[in-house]
């Protein structure tokens, strides 16, 4: 194994050589300089022994042996990266003691030679504070942030855009940290489809000293362009410390090769020939390009699976190889994914071009430059896709998402929410796969009660979400929390006037007034 602490590279510096950076100053910047995401230009060797030595780790004894080798000791100790993982994991904020639960889950039209096994396998991912698997990444960025800025005597501010859950959970990282504050653009359910839900836990803390959100007339992808507009500020992002946590910071994207290892550990056996195939519900790609860089540090992976819902940018780069310009965003059951421009394909197309960062600033040029233009791969690029990176794709329709929530109900009494249901889906219909040495693992991101209504619809009608719920369930925080709104919820526009919230006007110039309103919250 060799160590890649100081191999940071932007996409986009066709500099020779290119800028170095450790991996704590990408942390604390987030967004390269020329506007490129930070990735590591080396990644650890890890043989299959080596692995298989990790076999029977906790989940945060795993993340402890990943960090490790991307951290430099001299500047975060071992010690203190126990510590930092400590306070992410054991302060009872996850309602399982494993943190990461896997679910066996069968399907009736599969093959009867495989009908005494499992057809899949689900990785609970969201047992977490804000029930998204984004808690298990930010809770460990934020802890290792503050113990950077706590050596250095800083601050810091998060700039977060979501569509659903990334909010919440920085919001949930940065609560009781002394050196960070957040503010949190999020997309206004008259013009998305944010669930009543998600909106809840955006706004619920609006109005603690270190946090600020904001409700955009707009969609996800709408909310990214003044973000991205002040990060391309240089002289603003330094002068107001600002970083962003969403997955264009590299260390979110390194937490998720964890969710493989370990997934992989606990399910696949020690056989030589076996490997896994990973079905991962994706909005803005940052999932998928974690697992290729597992893949590349060694991991037996089949393939990882890019599970899209109608906007399906990135099934259409995969399968046919043409990048889209921007499309106008459709609303699904499966909001978290309704992004049209998912920018971790930049990360992809980093790993895809074998790191050729003049290639890949031509192309984001192209794609993402005034006007945005399609951006064709060549055949050879397009089956690399799947002979050299491992990535495949596929697409569900709200029909399909809710044809599967209903299936996987009925055969398995277990509830999946919409995002999980499109993997599944995908799992359940891939006939690409030998049955006898893969196993089928599916990334499950979010817990059903977040989607109440899509969940109910899919079971038969308006089914109430307390006859869905387990016992076990129910005494989550959040899910009692989630509750209890429902409850007594009235219009779901009603939590966007919620006591703190800032809004955001159509016609009004967004990036000049989200720079004035973090000019006076810093």
């Amino acid at each position: 194994m060799t160590s890649s602490s100081d191999r940071f590279v932007s996409t986009r510096d066709d500099a020779e050589p290119p800028a170095l950076h450790t991996l704590e100053e990408a942390v604390l910047k987030g967004w390269a300089d020329d506007g490129g995401m930070l990735m590591p230009s080396d990644l650890p060797s890890l043989t299959r022994a080596e692995i298989e030595a990790w076999r029977g780790c906790s989940y945060k004894e795993v993340c402890h042996k990943i960090l490790a080798m991307f951290t430099d000791a001299s500047v975060i100790s071992r010690g203190e990266l126990g510590d930092i993982l400590d306070g992410a994991f054991d302060d009872g904020a996850f309602d399982i003691d494993e943190v990461v639960r896997i679910k066996a889950v069968k399907d009736s039209s599969s093959s009867p030679s495989s009908s005494s096994s499992p057809s899949l396998h689900v990785a609970e991912l969201w047992h977490g504070p804000t029930l998204a698997f984004k808690d298990l990444s930010m809770r460990v960025l934020c802890g290792y942030m503050e113990k950077l800025l706590e050596k250095r005597n800083g601050r810091l501010n998060l700039l977060v855009g979501t569509s659903g859950d990334t909010g919440a959970s920085a919001i949930e990282g940065v609560i009781g940290k002394e050196r960070l504050s957040v503010t949190v653009l999020y997309p206004s359910p008259e013009f998305s489809s944010i669930t009543l839900e998600q909106e809840y836990e955006t706004v619920v803390h609006a109005k603690a000293e270190n946090v600020a959100v904001i409700c955009v007339e707009g969609n996800s992808d709408d909310l990214d362009v003044p973000m991205e507009a002040v990060f391309s500020d240089l002289e603003f992002k330094s002068r107001f410390s600002l970083t962003s946590v969403n997955s264009v910071n590299v260390f979110r994207v390194l937490m998720q090769t964890v969710h493989y290892f370990y997934s992989y550990l606990q399910v696949v056996s020690p056989r030589e020939e076996e490997s896994a195939c990973f079905y991962v519900p994706t909005g803005g790609g940052g999932h998928c390009s974690a697992g290729i860089l597992a893949a590349q540090m060694g991991l037996p992976v089949h393939s990882v699976v890019a599970c899209v819902n109608e906007n399906d940018v990135l099934h259409t780069l995969i399968s046919t190889g043409e990048l889209e310009s921007r499309r106008e965003v459709v609303a699904t059951l499966a909001p978290s994914m309704d992004i049209s421009v998912p920018y971790n394909v930049e990360r992809i197309l980093f790993l895809l071009s074998k790191q050729n960062r003049a290639k890949v600033k031509q192309w984001m040029k192209r794609w993402k430059g005034e006007g945005g233009q399609k951006v064709d791969l060549t055949e050879r690029e397009r089956v690399s896709l799947a002979e050299e990176l491992r990535l495949r794709s596929c697409s569900t329709s709200d029909k399909g998402i809710s044809e599967t929530i209903a299936k996987v109900y009925d055969e398995n009494a277990y509830v999946i929410d919409p995002h999980t249901a499109v993997a599944v889906a995908a799992a359940f219909a891939d006939c690409e796969i030998p049955t006898s040495n893969v196993v089928k693992i599916v990334m499950a991101c979010a817990h059903p009660a977040k989607f109440s209504e899509a969940v109910s619809q899919s079971l038969g009608g308006n089914v109430p979400m307390s006859s869905w719920i387990s016992e076990a369930d129910k005494k989550h925080p959040a899910v009692a929390d989630i509750l209890n709104l429902r409850q007594r919820a009235s219009a779901p526009t009603t939590l966007s006037e919620h006591d703190g919230v800032h809004h955001f006007k159509k016609g009004e110039d967004w990036t000049t007034k989200l720079k004035g309103l973090l000019a006076s919250l810093l």
